[in-house]
């Protein structure tokens, strides 16, 4: 009866690493068995154009170093011993920078919707500084921590668009008693 508990072919390797003669897979989860691995190996070693073959069997890697060309060694693999090799996964590069924007301008629409759109991110971040500033001051850290700080809610301050004053009432500013 055969183990069921024990993977059988196909076996998935997912394409990591490839140089001159020299080709690192990582075997698709499930992980088979040490002696699954031990037995991919012998196979992968009996191929002609195989040097050596090394396998970690806890990550599930397997290093190939041939002769020639990866691309027959793996129609030949996936022949013999049942291993597919599928390509490496392709990373998209992402913008850290417009990333982190993004990110902040979700945080600042949430604290406007939350706040009936009276506080914003820059308002916050100019109230944090200042309060740090004054902490620095009572620390008696003036020169140093307590100028920055003001200087980055100044810089902050100033890069508020210009609001429109509201036109004066005509009558008294405050109530007549």
């Amino acid at each position: 009866m055969p183990d069921s508990s024990r993977p059988a072919p196909p076996f998935l390797a997912r394409l990591q690493h490839q140089v001159a003669g020299r080709v690192r897979l990582t075997l698709e989860p499930p992980i088979p068995p040490r002696e699954a691995l031990i037995t991919i190996a012998d196979a992968v070693s009996a191929q002609p154009e195989v040097e050596s073959v090394d396998i970690r069997v806890f990550t599930g890697s397997i290093i190939i170093r041939h002769g020639g060309s990866f691309d027959p060694l793996a129609i030949a693999l996936k022949e013999a011993v049942g291993l597919m090799v599928l390509p490496s996964r392709m990373f998209t590069p992402t913008d850290p920078v417009m990333d982190a924007m993004q990110r902040l301008s979700a945080v600042d629409a949430g604290l406007g919707r939350l706040s009936g759109e009276r506080v914003d991110m820059r308002q916050l971040a100019f109230v944090g500084l200042v309060a740090a500033g004054l902490i620095q001051i009572a620390r008696g850290q003036i020169v140093g921590p307590a100028f920055t700080l003001f200087g980055q809610a100044a810089t902050l301050a100033m890069t508020w668009p210009a609001r429109p004053r509201q036109a004066a009432s005509p009558g008294p500013s405050r109530p007549v008693r």
